[in-house]
């Protein structure tokens, strides 16, 4: 199963890039990987205007066969293992490509809600969407090493 990420914007932060970086080497053991990062679109007040522009974006960069898991602080929430187990579901009912999108600040628009196959929530808790694209490199890694058998998580 490929994976590809698509976030609105580019990374700000050092954190943000080093997290990131630290992931993508970590998951390359398990899966071959794409970013893509949308142009960051500036001068627009409407905030439903750039939901718009940004998910005409996103929408560009999917596929009609991509399974797509949009985050969203609304989504459905799973335990760690519990998401495991759906990945693993979805890739031995043959799904071969994942899409996990993190749009900006305003969120998803409509369209991209309904052609969203998961909307997936990280947490209660709300992050930034700069946050939100290393802990969710980190669950997806977190998702491998279950399924895979891997040590690094611990239930208990």
């Amino acid at each position: 199963m490929k994976i590809k990420f698509i976030f609105v914007g580019t990374n700000k932060g050092i954190y943000v890039e080093e997290g990131i970086d630290f992931y993508k080497k970590r998951l390359k053991r398990f899966t071959k990987l794409d970013f893509i990062h949308t142009s960051n679109l500036k001068g627009i007040k409407n905030p439903q205007e750039q939901k718009d522009k940004e998910c005409a974006q996103i929408l560009k960069n999917i596929s009609q066969n991509d399974f797509l898991v949009l985050l969203d602080e609304k989504g459905k929430r799973f335990s760690s293992l519990n998401f495991a187990n759906e990945i693993e579901s979805l890739k031995n009912q043959g799904t071969t490509q994942l899409s996990f999108v993190i749009c900006g600040a305003f969120g998803a628009n409509d369209l991209l809600k309904k052609r969203a196959n998961l909307i997936l929530s990280l947490s209660d808790l709300t992050y930034s969407h700069q946050l939100a694209r290393v802990v969710l490199l980190e669950q997806v890694y977190r998702m491998f090493t279950i399924i895979h058998k891997h040590p690094y998580h611990n239930e208990g």
